[in-house]
């Protein structure tokens, strides 16, 4: 499965764009999980140029290396952003979870 990952919001708290927050450590180790179970990991955002290169960067230093990055629409079986799904719950999930229509 292609799993579509926010940002901000998402990997890292807070709301203070373009500022970088704090790790999001459960949704960060759910993503590397899901990557070592062979589902790709796409980095969705509407971050460009050098705050796109911060963000993988940081993203890097967390332990996660991304398998795409799109910057706008991106075709996907799993969106994980702030403004869609309760990332508070994502421990209870595994791709596997979600079945495709």
């Amino acid at each position: 499965m292609r799993i579509a990952v926010d940002f901000d919001g998402t990997l890292c708290n807070g709301d203070n764009f373009p500022e970088i927050g704090e790790p999001n450590i459960k949704v960060i180790n759910w993503v590397k999980k899901q990557q070592a179970k062979g589902h790709k990991i796409i980095l969705w955002t509407v971050r460009w140029d050098k705050l796109l290169q911060d963000a993988i960067n940081w993203s890097r230093e967390q332990g996660l290396e991304f398998d795409h990055v799109q910057l706008g629409k991106v075709g996907s079986d799993i969106y994980l952003d702030d403004k869609a799904m309760r990332v508070e719950d994502i421990d209870r999930f595994d791709a596997e979870t979600f079945e495709r229509g």
